[in-house]
């Protein structure tokens, strides 16, 4: 059984190099939410990317995202969003919304950070408004 920990936004203590946006809200419990956007979770192997279900991201930045999965998962995986873009990621932490969710956190290298600033800009729009402090300044 995962051991249930507070959410990220909880965790006070954590120092964010990049913003995220968020598709959740702190009024609503995360597993009652809806907003977010689809993945496909795969492992990979050799050449072929073997498929492990679905997820939907909570929030993500330049350097990772958080997002909600009914299956437990590698260390190492690709997601892929909703254009078919597939990011190899690393499993940064996990733990259990419900009995039968698990929020990931994951993060993947520099060498994507180009890659990914593109969708970043469309997924913001769907994104809750002025829920973070701005960091630093």
């Amino acid at each position: 059984m995962l051991e249930k920990k507070p959410t990220p936004d909880q965790d006070k203590g954590m120092e964010r190099k990049f913003h995220r946006w968020q598709f959740q809200s702190n009024d609503i419990p995360l597993f009652l939410q809806s907003r977010g956007v689809p993945i496909k979770i795969y492992r990979s192997w050799l050449f072929y990317h073997h498929g492990l279900g679905n997820g939907v991201i909570k929030d993500i930045s330049l350097a990772g995202a958080g997002f909600l999965s009914s299956r437990r998962l590698p260390d190492k995986l690709v997601i892929e969003l909703p254009n078919g873009k597939r990011i190899k990621c690393t499993k940064q932490h996990h733990f259990a919304v419900n009995e039968q969710l698990i929020f990931y956190g994951v993060s993947w290298g520099e060498e994507v950070y180009q890659q990914v600033l593109p969708y970043l800009k469309s997924y913001s729009r769907k994104a809750y408004r002025g829920r973070e402090k701005k960091i630093g300044k």
